[in-house]
């Protein structure tokens, strides 16, 4: 940043010094004017008496030239030569011919402007040459008694004038001074009442303004000044209320000196350094127009001028290139997000940085005051609906400007600099209007960006409010969140792309480049027509898609006793895809069309692509048509738990091409269609839990079959269970002998897919009886059987034990095992007694017998039990 603390002190005095040249300017050039002062004799100069007598001595020389024939005639003769220009060589025609049309551009136009400022200042520097003798014929004319006591008059008027303004103006600010001050303390919470106060306080700064314009008023018909004086006196009048005018509505737009009454969202040192500038240019720029226009009034020569003027826009546009080098960084800051706004700390002595919240309530530097009411909000309170929606939609914009604004900080103060170059490149050239052109230019652009910030904070307030939603609409509606949110963002989006564009437009047309014009031409007005198809056929697929929406989100809302069916869930989504692909060609199809680009080959070129991939897709084509003949018989709905293609699962989502299937592992499967050639419902309008109950050999199965009727009986009469059984249990009796038990089947007609939970309570009910009625439910196990001889007895087993009683331990529950029973070989028969280890080649004979785990028997052969 710039540290220019020197060079502000000396802008201070600059005003002074303006005022100071304005009188001055008007003593050294009224003599040489020869005005005449009110009750004073008309007195003239010795160069005005000599520009006479030579004007005189030309017009008596033509006379007498116009009077003899001969000179007459040669003097015709010289006007015609001087009348007709010499024709031009052929190729210097050509030559002509092909550079005009180029040099009428605006290079021309410079050239000749650099010309003509060559030639202003060559005839400035010619009478700057003669400032000493001008200077010493000033000098000897207020040598005169006479003179210098016009002049002495003339000041004294001047004077009274300005001090009469200044008198009564001071009179009504000390008049005013108790409500100043009043309005400025304790300042209301309420913003509206700060702005009130605002506007108070300007009309005590606008009386003010108006006393010294009414004590400069009455003191000028008092003292009656004509001519020059009276001249003077108004410029010195309208300069003074235009620069107090100028800082009046500074002041009431910054506040520098009262926080809580600033409209603008700045600290108090951002708020000092903008007014302080402000008072600088309008005093230069104020003061040094009238001093251009008083003088010019007086008769000082127009190169003199003419060159003052290029001078002091120079030093206008040295200035303004200052204040923005000085704030380079701080307004790169501001641009790209990083911070809030600074301007220079440095020059603005005596302030103290404010940057952070203010505190008082009152919107941070760089912040909107609506993102300030966003931020400053209770936490407690929900958002409202349209609220949130609205802060994300500005979120998404923040982001896609994010870059944008970025690049535009690193380069906005060699742009700023480029405008204040152009403007004092006009100035400098005298573009014939062009100053005021670019001065409108850019008023009208302020003007203009402001009123689209404006529009665009409405129309967000707007669409919060026409978009709010309350919370019991929401309970009946429970998706009308989302559609708000998506339309919402919508519509936003195009509400503000319209203001800017139209902003867009004005600025074009401010600059001259015939925005607005261009939309009253032929091609605008199809670009508008267009545009307004495109948005009709847009809004009138949205409302029909939103109709088909809505009806088919409340046929598949479950509402009290009326649900939804499977096929409801399974074909509904699918109309709505179709009914979506639809509207989407439909539109784009149109939106084609409106821009010129003919569908016509569009149309043929998709109706080849689609018998291409009719042919070379045929198991694509094939997944459509099984798909299709499934949706429509109602073969499998959304829900089912089906078989296919040797996968089962539940149906989660079905498409005219796949079908997805989630196990109850939760594995997810995906089939086509064309893989399908068997379908298995297991849960298709109704279903039977299978119950196969084992019991051993030696139940009766009679009882069994009773007791399953009970606990079936038992379970349909339970509150739990009794909606979901259509019927009664079915026992069908014995169904098949195993290898260890009898099977006795029976079944339970329940709703579709209810079959497993009924299936799961009735084992865990008939495992309870069983356990209650001593009913055995058998488990593998086998028998040792070492045969039996003819006379009926069986031959005595000899067992070895292999480890003593107390050791044996189980490995799972740590118990000793059972005692086996003591088997001793005959005595009276020592030959029959047999080793199970000695018998050779016996392979099988070497292994210990096995002991029954029920009886705890041991045996030879293995055989099954009965």
């Amino acid at each position: 940043m710039l540290r220019l603390t020197a060079f502000a002190r000396l802008l201070r005095i600059v005003p002074a010094l303006l005022v100071c040249l304005l009188l001055l300017t008007t003593i050294a050039v009224a003599p040489l004017q020869a005005q005449t002062l009110p009750g004073l004799p008309s007195t003239g100069s010795g160069s005005a008496d000599t520009a006479t007598s030579d004007g005189q001595a030309e017009v008596d020389a033509l006379i007498k030239l116009l009077e003899n024939p001969e000179g007459r005639e040669k003097l015709i003769e010289r006007l015609k030569a001087a009348e007709t220009p010499a024709e031009p060589a052929e190729g210097e025609e050509l030559a002509a011919e092909l550079v005009m049309p180029f040099l009428d551009g605006p290079a021309t136009v410079i050239a000749n402007r650099l010309d003509a400022l060559g030639r202003d200042l060559q005839k400035a520097a010619v009478a700057l040459s003669h400032t000493p003798d001008e200077l010493e014929r000033i000098g000897r004319g207020l040598a005169n008694d006479r003179k210098r006591e016009q002049w002495i008059e003339l000041i004294g008027r001047l004077a009274a004038v300005v001090a009469a303004g200044f008198l009564l103006e001071w009179i009504v600010k000390a008049l005013l001074s108790r409500p100043r001050r009043r309005l400025g303390t304790n300042p209301p919470a309420s913003r509206w009442r700060r702005a009130a106060r605002g506007i108070c306080l300007l009309l005590i700064d606008l009386l003010g303004i108006a006393g010294f314009a009414g004590g400069a008023a009455a003191a000028t018909a008092l003292v009656r000044p004509t001519g020059d004086a009276a001249m003077i006196a108004i410029a010195v009048v309208q300069a003074n209320i235009a620069v107090r005018a100028i800082l009046a509505a500074g002041r009431m737009a910054l506040r520098p000196q009262v926080r809580r009454l600033r409209p603008l969202p700045f600290s108090d040192e951002t708020a000092a350094y903008l007014y302080i500038w402000l008072k600088r240019f309008a005093r230069i720029t104020v003061y040094g127009w009238f001093l251009y226009d008083v003088a010019r009034t007086l008769g000082v020569s127009p190169p003199v001028l003419l060159v003052a003027s290029k001078v002091f826009g120079l030093f206008v546009a040295s200035l303004a290139a200052v204040v923005v080098l000085q704030n380079r960084r701080e307004v790169a800051d501001v641009i790209a997000g990083r911070r809030p706004l600074q301007f220079g700390a440095d020059d603005v002595p005596g302030t103290e940085a404010a940057m952070a919240d203010p505190g008082d309530g009152s919107a941070p530097l760089g912040v909107t005051p609506a993102e300030a009411d966003v931020r400053t909000a209770d936490d407690d309170v929900p958002p409202d609906l349209a609220a949130a929606a609205a802060d994300r939609a500005r979120e998404v914009t923040r982001a896609g400007m994010a870059t944008l604004r970025a690049r535009l900080a690193d380069v906005w103060h060699v742009l700023a600099l480029a405008y204040v170059a152009i403007a004092a490149g006009i100035w400098l050239l005298g573009v014939d209007g062009g100053f005021t052109f670019l001065a409108q230019a850019t008023g009208a652009t302020v003007l203009i960006l402001l009123l689209d910030r404006v529009a665009v904070m409405a129309a967000e307030r707007m669409l919060e409010r026409l978009f709010s939603v309350s919370d019991e609409f929401i309970l009946r509606h429970p998706g009308i969140e989302t559609r708000v949110n998506r339309y919402l963002s919508i519509t936003r989006t195009a509400i503000v792309g319209f203001i800017h564009v139209f902003a867009v437009l004005a600025l074009l047309e401010v600059w001259g480049l015939g925005g607005l014009a261009w939309l009253a031409s032929d091609a605008g007005a199809r670009v508008v027509g267009a545009l307004v198809k495109i948005v009709v056929f847009v809004v009138g697929a949205a409302v029909i898609w939103e109709m088909v929406d809505g009806a088919i989100s409340r046929r598949l809302q479950s509402d009290g006793d009326r649900a939804p069916t499977t096929r409801a869930k399974t074909l509904l989504p699918m109309l709505r895809n179709v009914v979506m692909i639809i509207l989407t060609l439909v539109v784009v199809l149109t939106v084609f069309s409106e821009i010129g680009i003919d569908i016509a080959p569009l149309l043929a070129g998709a109706g080849v692509v689609g018998l291409a991939i009719g042919f070379g897709a045929q198991t694509l084509v094939k997944d459509f048509i099984t798909g299709a003949f499934i949706l429509f018989e109602d073969t499998i709905s959304v829900g089912d738990v089906v078989t296919v293609a040797g996968q089962t699962g539940a149906v989660e989502r079905m498409t005219v091409r796949t079908i997805r299937l989630r196990d109850v592992e939760g594995v997810v499967r995906t089939v086509p269609f064309s893989a399908v050639d068997i379908v298995q419902n297991l849960t298709k309008d109704f279903s039977y839990a299978l119950l196969d109950i084992s019991v051993a050999y030696r139940e009766n199965v009679g009882e069994v079959a009773e007791m399953m009727r009970e606990v079936g009986l038992a379970m349909g009469h339970d509150p739990e269970f009794r909606d979901l059984i259509l019927q009664p249990i079915e026992i069908f009796g014995l169904d098949r002998f195993g290898a260890s038990d009898v099977v006795v089947r029976g079944r339970i007609m329940t709703k579709p897919g209810q079959q497993w939970g009924i299936k799961r309570a009735f084992f865990a009910r008939i495992k309870q009886v069983f356990d209650e009625r001593g009913i055995e439910i058998p488990f593998p196990h086998t028998t040792l059987y070492f045969g039996v001889g003819k006379d009926g007895k069986a031959p005595a087993a000899p067992v070895q034990v292999l480890k003593a009683e107390g050791s044996w331990r189980s490995g799972a529950t740590g118990h000793a095992a059972p005692k086996l029973p003591a088997v001793a070989p005959a005595a009276e028969d020592p030959e029959d007694r047999r080793d199970v280890r000695a018998v050779p080649g016996d392979e099988d004979s070497r292994r210990p017998p096995r002991i029954d785990e029920e009886s705890g028997e041991a045996g030879g052969d293995s055989q099954p039990s009965r």
